[in-house]
């Protein structure tokens, strides 16, 4: 978790462990969320 109050009270953060041999179909559609979630962001770099 971020350390910060916003992030405390703003972001919802998990951590889930699963193996790819098991439980294929969760890990299919996990990388394409990470997929959505990354095209759909943008960077922006500070001077």
């Amino acid at each position: 978790m971020n350390l910060y109050e916003f992030s405390e009270r703003n972001n919802r953060e998990m951590r889930i462990l699963f193996e790819i041999e098991k439980d294929y179909q969760i890990f299919k559609d996990t990388i394409k969320e990470i997929d959505s979630i990354k095209n759909s962001s943008e960077l922006i770099k500070s001077p």
